[in-house]
């Protein structure tokens, strides 16, 4: 029984991503997610997702300039991101779910992407990666 409290919590908080919109679309939902921390945390996660699966692709494809780059981006942004969380109060398990999620997430979404149309930045993704690296470029210095 000490486990279905757990399975619960897990279930519900996966499934809150499952049908994740695009962040623009979050963006114009959440208008004051900028001066939230925990809207932060979510963004910057997500962020953090998609340009290390965006770098691991351009890594394996044998770019060996910008895949390194976004990899090491997405790094920076996600221990940005996970101290935030530790500020707000957010477990490390909480942390690893999430980041682990999102970069699931993306990874599934570049493969669709590449199978369906030979292009990872297609829809959705190529708007959410266009946004994460402009975000990155802002925050990390």
């Amino acid at each position: 029984m000490k486990f279905i409290k757990p399975l619960i919590l897990a279930l519900s908080f996966f499934s809150s991503f499952s049908n994740a919109a695009s962040i623009q679309d979050y963006i114009n939902n959440t208008p004051n997610w900028s001066s939230e921390p925990k809207e932060i945390v979510y963004l910057t996660t997500r962020c953090a997702g998609i340009l290390q699966v965006t770098g691991e692709h351009r890594r394996v494809l044998g770019d060996d300039e910008f895949g390194p780059i976004l990899l090491e981006k997405g790094q920076k942004l996600a221990v940005m991101s996970g101290t935030l969380a530790l500020k707000e109060k957010m477990t490390l398990e909480n942390i690893k779910d999430r980041t682990l999620f999102w970069m699931k997430r993306y990874a599934e979404d570049s493969k669709k992407n590449t199978d369906d149309f030979n292009n990872i930045f297609v829809g959705d993704y190529g708007e959410d990666f266009k946004f994460c690296n402009g975000l990155a470029d802002t925050i990390i210095k």
